[in-house]
């Protein structure tokens, strides 16, 4: 059993896929991406997601410290997940 309290690998891969439906195509063709809170709706965070050239994880780097700069979440915490 996993720290969280998930055993069923079908329940975590499930959870996963909820939570971030579009990471496959991503971690497929081995282009970088992130996603970062560009606003919160009360304590959850609403992210966008940002996709690099294939090795060009650099450019994502800046993009996130330019944003977070200008909208600081190092101190908010997102509401527990169900």
């Amino acid at each position: 059993m996993l720290k969280n309290g998930l055993s069923d690998l079908a329940e975590i891969t499930e959870r996963f896929y909820r939570f971030g439906p579009n990471t496959q195509i991503f971690n497929m063709t081995g282009q970088p991406a992130m996603s970062v809170p560009l606003a919160w709706e009360g304590n959850t965070p609403i992210g966008v997601q940002f996709a690099g050239r294939v090795g060009d994880e650099a450019t994502l780097f800046r993009l996130a410290g330019q944003i977070e700069k200008a909208q600081p979440w190092f101190d908010r915490t997102p509401a527990e997940l169900p």
